[in-house]
């Protein structure tokens, strides 16, 4: 029956390569992989719904491009999809968004949950945002967001990179980075800062600027603090919150122990590089200021100090090889060449009589210090005179009379010339009680405020110095 557009057919209608009607059953084309010409469309074709759903029930699958089943899905394409959406849904399975993309941008993609109002996000954003309650605010920017719970404050971030749950959830500021679970979960307005652990890396963190942790719960003790460097587990907080505690340009490279944390406190300029050191008070009213330590388990209190190794450790400076092949056991082994710009205190040394074994020390006027080969070596310079008169040499220092069968006169230079130096007079013979030694001054000077000085007495001596202008007896 023809009538209108309606074609009725009574009966089966079988066409090997084209439709076939058995009873209720239709069959479209022919079975995959048979020969023959299979019947095939010749334009653009149209299914008006009417309001009315396509359903594909039964245990088959819908394959386009290929004829082979890869196994998987119920719809299979061997090219790709394409959806015409210029709404905020993008793609959901169920209710649960799994992708979508601002129409007019190439550049920001949505989805595995993710809520955002994609119809309020700038078309020039640069955006991948993935995971419940993660970017719900943002209306453009650049970012890559990716966790549940992650940047849910942000609105136009830059250069905003959160990857794990709950990291930059309250962040409203730009330039941050966030990696492993609650790291700088707490932080608001602080910018500049990296952490990167685990777990909860500068979670406590809220406004602080430039801090960078590196390892779980590294960073923890930091809440407005800036310029911070966190290297280790634990390192520069631990496990807690840390009330009333702070650090600010302060540098922790110490892991931990897994039951341990720095101790509570303020802690500013500081640089401690060691598992376990740090400060030793565990008390937030207590505080640590340029103090530096080097060493495993050496802890603190002191302001302004450096502590180098704890009392298992030796410090051992190489020499200009660079080459450390000798540990002597010594706390301070010095390879090379030392210098002390200050004064040297070494309080405990001890005091030794055995000189066969022990060699003298001198320093020099450069301040070089020297070893002696021996203590056999003249601790002054000593002119013998023999019954006679005498003129000082500069490089003098004791002049001694040997023989005096009458009075003798000794000259002692200028005063000028012998700044801050010593000479001493001596009457060895024994006679100087009635053979006196007279001591004079070229050109005139002074001992004393006198022209000059006597020695009177058997065996009497007399000790002066110059302060570069006269002489003056001891």
């Amino acid at each position: 029956m023809f009538g209108g557009d309606t074609l009725l057919l009574r009966g089966n209608i079988i066409a090997n390569n084209g439709l076939s009607i058995d009873g209720r059953n239709v069959q479209l084309g022919q079975s995959v992989g048979a020969g023959g010409n299979p019947a095939a469309f010749l334009d653009n074709r149209e299914i008006p719904l009417n309001g009315f759903n396509l359903s594909l029930s039964g245990t088959g699958k819908f394959i386009a491009g290929r004829t082979t089943d890869d196994g998987i899905g119920k719809i299979q394409n061997a090219g790709s999809y394409s959806y015409d959406k210029t709404d905020n849904n993008g793609i959901y399975a169920g209710a649960v968004r799994m992708m979508g993309q601002k129409s007019t941008s190439t550049n920001a993609f949505f989805g595995l949950g993710n809520t955002t109002n994609i119809s309020n996000v700038s078309s020039s954003a640069n955006l991948i945002v993935m995971g419940t309650n993660t970017g719900n605010s943002i209306t453009g920017g650049d970012a890559f967001i990716l966790g549940n719970d992650c940047g849910s404050s942000i609105v136009s971030p830059h250069n905003f990179i959160a990857i794990g749950k709950s990291c930059l959830t309250n962040s409203t500021t730009n330039e941050n980075l966030a990696i492993g679970s609650a790291a700088l979960f707490r932080n608001t307005t602080g910018a500049f800062n990296n952490a990167v652990g685990q777990y909860a890396p500068l979670v406590n963190a809220t406004t602080g600027l430039g801090n960078n942790a590196f390892g779980s719960n590294a960073g923890t003790i930091i809440k407005t603090g800036n310029w911070n460097v966190c290297i280790g587990h634990n390192a520069g907080g631990g496990n807690s919150l840390f009330p009333g505690s702070e650090a600010t340009e302060c540098i922790f490279i110490n892991p931990r122990k897994s039951t341990g944390s720095s101790p509570a406190g303020l802690y500013t300029n500081c640089l401690f590089v060691g598992g376990n050191s740090g400060k030793q008070t565990n008390s937030a009213s207590t505080s640590i200021t340029n103090s530096s330590i080097f060493g495993n388990d050496v802890t603190t209190d002191l302001n302004n100090i450096c502590i180098i190794s704890n009392v298992a450790q030796s410090v051992i400076l190489p020499s200009s090889s660079n080459i450390v092949t000798v540990n002597n056991g010594a706390k301070l082994q010095v390879n090379g060449t030392a210098y002390i710009s200050d004064t040297l205190k070494m309080p405990n040394v001890v005091t030794k009589s055995d000189t066969a074994t022990c060699k003298p020390m001198v320093i020099d006027g450069n301040g070089n210090v020297f070893k002696m080969e021996s203590w056999n070596v003249p601790q002054i310079t000593r002119t013998p005179v023999n019954d006679a008169g005498y003129s000082a040499l500069s490089s003098d220092y004791l002049i001694a009379f040997t023989v005096l069968t009458a009075a003798r006169t000794v000259t002692l230079p200028a005063a000028s010339s012998m700044t801050n130096r010593v000479m001493i007079i001596k009457d060895e013979s024994g006679a100087a009680a009635t053979y006196n030694i007279t001591i004079n001054i070229t050109a005139g000077g002074t001992i004393d405020g006198s022209s000059s000085k006597t020695i009177a007495a058997n065996y009497g001596s007399v000790e002066v110095y110059s302060n570069g202008s006269q002489w003056f007896t001891k």
